[in-house]
């Protein structure tokens, strides 16, 4: 696990639970979704998965544990795509998360513990990318569902153009406020609104000419299988 930055990604996937720590008070409860997560994905090389990231990832978790950090993270391993893993830790705010890395970088037990730690898992990664998200209660679905004990994860990110963060947040909310089984994302020029039924997606189509978005929309109709 690497140092946190700030930064942007965007990924679709299937990940397992792998590696964790103990509880923080630095950290939102592991009841729900955190205020502030930051994201760090680590991309594998070729035969260095299992049991030789296993070992140095250990090691993190041994200094945040010999050092009695009030800290958790949740480690997860890809099921499908490239061979990486992924660390998220939540925070309540975002200055609960400063407060947290200072610390750390000034304590005397720790730090010297991860730069070892971050020293040996290098040789293992081909690259690296982080970065830090917030929570959107208004655009979840159930978003006080206990996560805590969860084994799987799958996760949908959706890359909003600049400029479009009012466009994106209007659909998404038309779109949720309906009740219909359906997501909204922008791609280039294009929303795209993906369900699991045809019927659902015409259901959309009706709600989405019926609003005044002060622009001429077209629809397309199309399916992957």
């Amino acid at each position: 696990m690497k140092k946190v930055c700030f930064g942007a990604l965007g990924v679709c996937m299937a990940v397992g639970f792998s590696l964790g720590t103990a509880a923080q008070e630095h950290s939102a409860p592991m009841g729900g979704p955190p205020k502030v997560l930051t994201v760090t994905r680590e991309f594998l090389k070729p035969g260095k998965s299992g049991t030789p990231h296993d070992k140095t990832e250990s090691e993190f978790v041994a200094a945040m544990r010999d050092a009695k950090w009030p800290s958790y993270y949740f480690g997860l391993d890809s099921l499908s795509g490239k061979i990486r893993s992924i660390f998220l830790t939540g925070y309540d705010s975002f200055d609960a998360w400063e407060k947290d890395l200072h610390a750390q970088q000034k304590n005397p037990k720790l730090a010297p513990a991860l730069e070892k730690a971050y020293a040996d898992d290098a040789p293992l990664l081909d690259s690296v990318d982080q970065s830090v998200w917030f929570f959107r209660e208004d655009q979840s679905h159930h978003p006080t569902t206990e996560i805590g004990s969860a084994r799987m994860m799958e996760l949908s990110v959706y890359r909003v153009k600049p400029g479009h963060e009012a466009d994106w947040d209007a659909i998404v909310k038309l779109v949720k406020d309906s009740k219909k089984k359906a997501q909204a994302s922008i791609q280039g020029d294009l929303v795209r609104i993906s369900g699991k039924d045809r019927d659902t997606l015409q259901e959309v189509i009706v709600l989405l000419k019926q609003q005044d978005f002060g622009i001429d929309l077209q629809f397309t109709n199309y399916r992957t299988n």
